[in-house]
């Protein structure tokens, strides 16, 4: 074989002292995968809280929706309907824990829109990384130090993904107690008749 060929992902595509390159970008791509993670688990969430039989046909109008906030006001709306229908503390807890959820899945998204629209820039002494867009990079600290405090790191970036991952464990979680509690909605209901 003659070499590795031309577009080698291996090797910094940019300017020759990008040596961190490759790194980066394999950390953006790996970040960026583990977000669509974190949708894919939400797009299940959906289906199963509407209880509906096609889980693609579900997930297809879950995804057909652009906004990531109107996503997840998708769910809200039948996930308080299905937590607030029942009596019992399963459905207090489900609700209690989707509201917290929902929040940590937010917050996350803002992670997510930083890195989808950041700009990539290269430097001798800070290195790869990413920064907002191509007309606020007068706005950076110019000691390299400082610099990395406020820009989009592979250690930064790494941070995101484990969060993202997170949010994915959590959501696949809270789907499982959420289909639990659909198999017996009063599961954990004392009714009067039954009472000795």
């Amino acid at each position: 074989m003659t070499g590795p060929p031309q577009d080698d992902w291996r090797k910094p595509a940019s300017v020759d002292y990008a040596l961190d390159e490759p790194k980066f970008m394999a950390e953006y791509g790996r970040s960026m995968a583990a977000w669509g993670n974190v949708e894919h688990a939400l797009s299940s969430v959906f289906a199963t809280v509407l209880d509906v039989t096609q889980v693609h046909h579900a997930r297809a109008a879950f995804h057909s929706v652009i906004s990531f906030r109107d996503r997840l006001g998708m769910i809200d709306a039948p996930m308080k309907m299905v937590t607030t229908s029942f009596p019992g503390k399963q459905w207090v807890r489900l609700n209690q824990e989707w509201v917290r959820l929902s929040d940590a899945v937010n917050k996350a998204s803002r992670h997510r829109n930083l890195l989808a629209h950041m700009h990539v820039w290269h430097s001798p002494l800070a290195g790869t990384f990413g920064w907002k867009n191509i007309t606020r990079i007068s706005d950076l600290p110019i000691e390299p130090d400082e610099r990395k405090k406020v820009t989009v790191t592979v250690e930064r970036m790494r941070d995101y993904r484990k969060s993202f991952e997170n949010c994915t464990h959590r959501i696949r979680d809270f789907e499982q107690n959420l289909l639990e509690a659909m198999k017996d909605p009063m599961r954990d209901v004392i009714l009067p008749s039954t009472q000795k």
